[in-house]
């Protein structure tokens, strides 16, 4: 069995734009970040939830090996 670690290779924008979705977003600043990840940091004994319940984004291209084409899963 193959392992694949998806904690690598991500990038993260701080707002969430639409532009995320699209092949390609040039137009976006985008921060490589692993996860997890702390959207924003904040001390420890620091309580309010507006500063870290936010829409934000992130992504991460995958290209699945070609061996997993119609596969059944097995």
């Amino acid at each position: 069995m193959e392992h694949y670690d998806w904690n690598e290779g991500w990038l993260f924008a701080p707002t969430f734009d639409p532009a995320l979705v699209r092949p390609e977003c040039p137009e976006l600043s985008l921060t490589p970040v692993r996860l997890p990840h702390t959207v924003k940091p904040l001390p420890y004994n620091y309580c309010n939830e507006n500063d870290y319940q936010r829409l934000c984004g992130y992504r991460r291209e995958f290209f699945a090996p070609k061996e997993w084409l119609g596969g059944g899963g097995g």
